[in-house]
């Protein structure tokens, strides 16, 4: 059953319109969709959210409900159940994909829809029901300032996709070139809080890959939610996790997140990264200065123990009442340099570079 919200009214439609609903594109208030998008094959379903999805007007909702199949594979495996082949397979047969909770965002998300909840009203003993809506545009946003502290040679890739991603935003662009990345970046922050036009910064490093639409959805997730600060998510130079720490309510360091956490359009954090982070110019003009100021460990030397610009900064952003917040939607790329070995069976293999600094060539690539 589909069921179309308009302008106060109601209207219930047959599974057989789940393809063809009589609206105007841009006019539905809210489409609510049980009991039909795993009817759909494939391409076709991603499709049908997509028709339905044009049908709605800016702000509006998409809620859908389908048969939880990770829930099914479960009752199956321990036996507690006999009714999962109705609920995977229909009643007479007549479903034609799976889906989990992961599955129905990502299609959703495919179609253009975001801010993604759990719909209470669709979630049952064999279903989930997830809500979606359908965001305004954003063309300009000519009150946020984009800096980056770079060096004198610097990735061309990089210049080419901030150029692609903020001029038909309108951003301004302001770059500091120097040997301590604090200081240019101070220097950047006092530079463009002194511009009345400026209500957001946008930081950015010399060797982040992002699109226009990642820094559009970073300023939506910001106005909606009202944060102080997001950052991209992003993962770190030659590791396998993302430039974040997360701690505690006692402020302890914490190793693990919540399915919750994972799924949640924003997680809090402890620190984050300046590769692409909006941070709110009225908080920032009232953080006290020094914004960046390392330093060493305990012993007197810059190794274990030591506290970088970056962690100074978001550990006093914090003790000013402040967060920060990780966009998981938002995922940029992070460049680095890799070496690539021809293996024995001729196919390439890579190796970071720092590893081999530290332990040379790798063994198969050996004389």
């Amino acid at each position: 059953m589909i069921r179309v919200i308009k302008q106060g009214e109601s209207v219930d439609h047959p599974i057989e319109q789940a393809g063809n609903l009589p609206y105007e594109d841009g006019t539905c208030d809210v489409i609510e969709v049980r009991e039909s998008l795993e009817r759909f094959v494939g391409e076709a379903a991603t499709q049908a959210v997509a028709r339905w999805t044009t049908k709605l007007r800016e702000g509006a909702e998409l809620r859908v409900s389908v048969p939880d199949f990770d829930r099914a594979v479960d009752a199956y495996k321990s036996g507690t159940s006999h009714e999962i082949e109705p609920i995977v397979c229909g009643k007479i047969g007549e479903h034609g994909s799976l889906w989990n909770r992961t599955k129905l965002i990502e299609t959703l998300r495919k179609a253009g829809l975001d801010d993604c909840q759990a719909w209470p009203e669709g979630e049952g003993q064999w279903t989930i029901g997830v809500s979606a809506r359908k965001l305004p545009a954003i063309n300009t946003l000519p009150n946020v300032e984009a800096l980056i502290s770079m060096p004198r040679l610097a990735w061309t890739e990089n210049m080419f996709c901030a150029i692609g991603a903020l001029i038909p935003l309108k951003i301004n662009i302001t770059k500091h070139t120097g040997a301590f990345w604090g200081q240019c970046l101070s220097r950047l922050f006092s530079e463009a809080l002194k511009k009345p036009s400026c209500e957001w910064i946008l930081t950015l490093d010399y060797d982040t890959i992002f699109q226009k639409e990642d820094v559009a959805a970073l300023y939506r997730l910001a106005i909606e939610r009202n944060l102080d600060a997001v950052a991209a998510m992003q993962i770190g130079r030659e590791r396998q996790t993302v430039l974040i720490t997360c701690e505690d309510a006692e402020g302890n360091p914490r190793t693990s997140l919540t399915a919750e956490e994972v799924n949640a359009p924003a997680l809090e954090v402890a620190t984050a990264h300046f590769g692409l982070t909006l941070i709110r110019a009225s908080a920032l003009r009232s953080l006290p200065l020094p914004w960046f100021h390392g330093q060493p460990a305990p012993d007197g030397t810059w190794g274990e123990g030591r506290i970088d610009d970056d962690i100074q900064f978001w550990r006093q952003w914090k003790r000013a009442g402040f967060k920060v917040w990780q966009a998981n939607r938002v995922r940029i790329g992070h460049m680095q340099v890799m070496i690539s070995w021809p293996d024995d069976r001729f196919a390439a293999r890579h190796q970071y570079h720092n590893e081999y600094v530290t332990s040379g060539k790798p063994t198969y690539a050996r004389t």
